[in-house]
């Protein structure tokens, strides 16, 4: 069931009078704001490519009698009302339909809500679209009101870079991260924008940058007491928090860089990826006096931080990391109005959702959740982990908790969800799925996620191919959850995960998806050939073991006897896909990941 003001009456599509596209037209105000033209825009172009009809638009003023009206925006039929974030409204009216919602992005999402739920378009990836062809154009009688439950969304995988792509799904976070092969690409502010963190050129990262703000090969020998403490020498590892001289040096390098930058409405102040805390005599009486945990520091650290900066931005909001050794929740301390804390979840596994699990992994960061949702309600951003880091180019059993997970994130009070996925390789296990997925369930934590995968099988790869692919699906993830076996982030291979029988029969099933699309042609062909990557790429991992297991079962080999020639031809198909390399890298290392992950292949060193 939708949550909060959603409401959709029927999903059918009407014909009221058969109206053909020339008798409708869009309607913007007279002062139309750049976002309310880009979505009458975005409506008008969506239109024409469904009824090959331009269908105009036209200030509110001109609007042409007896006509069917879409009024896009503030328009004199929209309420007035004060719209909460990304609030959306579809309304019918008499001779028209409204399309508003709060001025930011929510009358381009309306327009998209209506084109994809209304007239079933489908946006399936960057570059892959289906526009159902109808020269009548149709009413539909849908009623949408709708504010969604995470105010801040970003599915971080490299499809979803794409300007276009991001507005389609609804994504309204953008972060460049370290690992990535590809420039990120962020929504202009006549489309709505997104919320821009702060990059640091020297990481190439918006994250860990306590050495981004006060770089140790700068400082360190001037100021060793600004970093810490480690075994009664100082060492360039974190930062001494308690250290006031370094605090002043840190707000002044801080707010320098946000007047140098002014796009941005997000800063990450937050620890550097490794642990060493600060132990000298301070920081541990700080420690002692906030619950014994080292979040206490960095949150009180924080915290004076974000005051300097509100007082210069106050439309900045300062996050933070809860993240390994400061995942535990503080006493004593809370987060100002304009801190969140980004609740890291890395160590656990994401075969079993959260609220199934029973793992000691997944309890320890349950409680982790529920303190600081105790300690700092409506201000908990979640940074969630989706792939395998060290091989995204591997079946990775995870897809179960995808949408028990975010409603899990969404009801126990998170205003945010960063989803880590793939962000170097242009194909892995189902990639294009996982993207258009994980941003529906950020929009909606509460749809149907059997229900869109599905969907999405059957659109994107074709009725000819679902039920092998279902299959794979059911034959990878399946066990996991049935053996309650923990699937982390980090796997090389899938040793542990699957035995050569499961190997062999995903890679069956897969074979068998690639010959049915074959026989349906183009585009199901190429883009299920695609999917095969990856079990390939397992069955050459584990040649030996699941080549025996086919001789055993008397089951064709399916990659030849000539294991080099296999490797090339499946090298050949990476090229031809564009996948670059098999693990979690920056772009000028992909060259030599790639050529590592094949001498793996062939036991050379």
């Amino acid at each position: 069931m939708k949550q909060l003001l959603l409401s959709i009456c029927m999903l059918a599509l009407v014909t009221v009078g058969c109206r053909a596209a020339s008798n409708a037209a869009i309607v913007i105000p007279d002062n139309a704001t750049p976002v309310e033209k880009s979505a009458a825009e975005e409506l008008s172009q969506g239109l024409l490519k469904i009824s090959g009809s331009n269908v105009q638009i036209l200030s509110e003023s001109a609007a042409p009698k007896g006509s069917f009206l879409f009024y896009v925006g503030a328009t004199k039929k929209a309420p007035k009302k004060e719209w909460k974030v990304d609030e959306i409204l579809i309304q019918p009216v008499k001779g028209g339909m409204v399309l508003t919602g709060d001025a930011t992005r929510g009358p381009l999402y309306a327009a998209i809500t209506l084109l994809e739920d209304g007239y079933g378009v489908r946006w399936w990836t960057s570059t892959e679209a289906d526009y159902p062809s109808r020269k009548i154009l149709p009413v539909p009688d849908l009623k949408v009101s709708y504010v969604p439950p995470l105010k801040f969304r970003e599915a971080s995988c490299l499809d979803a870079y794409d300007a276009d792509f991001r507005l389609h799904l609804k994504n309204n976070f953008a972060s460049r991260i370290r690992w990535s092969t590809e420039p990120i690409h962020y929504i202009p502010a006549e489309k709505g924008g997104c919320h821009r963190i702060l990059f640091f050129e020297g990481r190439k990262s918006s994250y860990h940058s306590f050495f981004e703000i006060l770089p140790p090969k700068v400082h360190f020998d001037a100021h060793p007491e600004w970093y810490s403490m480690i075994k009664g020498k100082r060492e360039p590892r974190q930062l001494c928090l308690t250290n006031a001289e370094m605090e002043k040096a840190f707000i002044a390098e801080t707010l320098r860089l946000l007047r140098e930058h002014p796009e941005v409405d997000f800063i990450s102040i937050s620890q550097n990826d490794w642990r060493d805390p600060c132990t000298c005599d301070d920081c541990l009486a700080v420690e002692a006096k906030t619950g014994g945990v080292h979040s206490g520091p960095v949150l009180l650290f924080v915290n004076r931080v974000a005051e300097a900066v509100e007082k210069e931005f106050p439309k900045v909001t300062v996050e933070t990391f809860a993240y390994q050794y400061t995942r535990s929740a503080p006493k004593n301390v809370k987060p100002r109005h304009n801190v969140l804390i980004r609740l890291c979840d890395i160590e656990c596994a994401f075969s079993i959702p959260f609220e199934k699990a029973t793992l000691p992994i997944s309890e320890a960061f349950k409680k982790d959740f529920a303190d600081w949702g105790a300690l700092a309600p409506g201000q908990i951003f979640i940074w969630d982990y989706v792939t395998n880091f060290r091989n995204y180019v591997l079946p990775h059993p995870n897809l179960y908790s995808y949408g028990p997970n975010m409603q899990y994130f969404a009801k126990n009070g998170a205003v945010g969800v960063f989803e880590q996925g793939n962000t170097c390789a242009r194909a892995g296990d189902l990639d294009p799925l996982r993207v258009w997925l994980l941003s529906h369930l950020l929009w909606d934590p509460y749809a149907d996620d059997k229900a869109l995968m599905d969907e999405f099988i059957r659109g994107y790869w074709g009725e000819a191919a679902a039920p092998h692919i279902q299959r794979y699906i059911s034959l990878v993830n399946d066990p996991v959850v049935a053996g309650n076996i923990p699937v982390k982030c980090y796997h090389t291979d899938v040793n542990g995960i699957m035995v050569p029988a499961t190997m062999v029969a995903a890679a069956q099933a897969l074979d068998a998806a690639a010959q049915a699309a074959a026989q349906a042609g183009e585009p199901y062909a190429s883009r299920v050939r695609k999917e095969t990557l990856a079990t390939r790429h397992m069955l050459l991992l584990h040649w030996d073991d699941c080549k025996a297991y086919c001789k055993a079962q008397r089951y064709d080999w399916p990659l030849g006897e000539d294991k080099a020639a296999a490797l090339a031809a499946w090298v050949d198909d990476c090229k031809k896909f564009g996948v670059v390399t098999t693990r979690e890298c920056m772009a000028e290392q992909a060259a030599e990941r790639f050529a590592a992950q094949c001498k793996l292949i062939m036991g050379e060193k």
